[in-house]
């Protein structure tokens, strides 16, 4: 039972931090009512210049509501859309990130190394 529930906190986390092109097989109009319920969205990127976003930053509500909310931090550093994760999937995020060699961690080390360059 555990493993089915990494399993799905996984494939989720994907969907929303990739770009996934959905099958036909697949139910969109419950991942789409299910991406939309309000939760609670977690920061996972490294804290940005000037007090902009602090690592680990808490946001409640959608995660079309939170994006919007970050539009003017996102139009700059467009890396933090990826780097914004639910709570639900924190845990696997950061196994991710400190694993390496997949897109989530991509995107951190490449903010990173634009952060640090400024």
């Amino acid at each position: 039972m555990a493993k089915k529930a990494t399993a799905a906190a996984v494939e989720s986390l994907e969907e929303q931090n990739e770009e996934v092109v959905s099958s036909p097989a697949k139910n969109t109009a419950n991942t789409n009512t299910a991406a939309e319920r309000a939760a609670v969205f977690v920061y996972v990127g490294p804290t940005l210049p000037n007090g902009l976003l602090k690592k680990g930053t808490i946001f409640k509500g959608t995660r079309t509501e939170v994006l919007k909310h970050l539009d003017h931090i996102i139009a700059n550093y467009p890396e933090v859309k990826r780097l914004m994760v639910s709570s639900n999937e924190l845990a696997e995020t950061r196994v991710r990130l400190q694993n390496g060699g997949n897109l989530l961690s991509s995107k951190y080390n490449g903010l990173l190394e634009r952060i640090n360059k400024k």
